[in-house]
């Protein structure tokens, strides 16, 4: 079936129109955020009961050591460094087209800055998928079993790839040189552990995978300058903006305004908002 693009046009125009509108409330939410992240900052133990004994299905996060408004100023950067990052693309097994396949591609980057200014690399590696043996992990404990390799399973050797990668590239470079290792994502590999697979697959992915190019990693901070973190563009975590919707909710502090009593803690099944029509948003 075609697309009639006039219709779509119609609605971007909406889209912008909305857009435009919504970015001064965009604003005052920003604004309303920081107050109460100033506020909590102040009473950080408070908070942390409220977010102890709150009842609700929302990750949050919770005050530690240092103050929720903590600011340091950067140390300085040591003049000659070397930058390694590594992040992979991949194309799934699609049972509509004739060859059954995937495409597995991890490149990477090694920027030399200082006296290392004449170490750069800048490529990728393609792995195409074809053969039995690589679309197709048995289990060794059960011969039933048989783990295709393709979707979340698929991400994940990716990410695996990754890491190893990264790891084997940090292994190639001067040991006295001061490097820092990058990967494309968060550092905790939540995704990686829910991945429904046999034991063999999971072997694979978590104990020789990640947590062995991870351990390899750990092992060479021992013994040069090295630094491992990760660069998240957009990461679409709200467990912040969760924790400062407690700070904020009025529930264990003022009457709900239809039963006029008030709640010992905050309790989103039974947030009063939903009643009135005003829920902290």
């Amino acid at each position: 079936m075609s697309l009639d693009f006039t219709r779509v046009a119609g609605q971007l125009q909406a889209m912008s129109q909305r857009m435009a509108s919504d970015e001064q409330d965009r604003w005052d939410r920003l604004a309303r955020a920081r107050q109460e992240l100033s506020a909590a900052a102040v009473l950080a133990d408070t908070l942390t009961a409220r977010i102890d004994s709150a009842r609700t299905s929302w990750l949050l996060a919770k005050p530690f050591a240092e103050p929720l408004d903590a600011t340091y100023a950067p140390s300085q950067a040591p003049r000659d460094y070397i930058v390694v990052a590594t992040d992979g693309s991949h194309i799934d097994v699609d049972r509509h087209i004739p060859v059954r396949c995937y495409l597995l591609n991890v490149g990477w980057a090694i920027i030399g800055y200082g006296a290392y200014s004449n170490l750069t690399e800048l490529k990728s590696e393609p792995s195409l998928g074809i053969t039995d043996e690589e679309l197709t992990l048995s289990d060794d404990e059960d011969a039933s079993r048989e783990e295709r390799v393709a979707g979340s399973f698929l991400s994940a050797l990716r990410a695996v790839e990754e890491i190893e990668k990264l790891a084997d590239l940090v292994k190639k470079l001067p040991p006295d040189a001061p490097t820092i290792a990058l990967l494309d994502g968060t550092l905790v590999l939540w995704g990686l552990s829910f991945v429904s697979v046999s034991s063999r697959a999971r072997r694979r992915i978590l104990d020789d995978g990640v947590l062995a190019a991870l351990d390899g990693l750990r092992e060479l901070a021992e013994q040069r300058h090295l630094v491992i973190a990760s660069y998240i563009s957009y990461p679409g975590s709200a467990e912040v903006t969760n924790m400062l919707r407690i700070s904020a909710c009025p529930m264990g502090r003022e009457p709900c305004p239809v039963h006029n009593v008030v709640h010992e803690s905050v309790s989103c099944d039974h947030c009063p908002g939903h009643l009135v029509g005003d829920r902290h948003r």
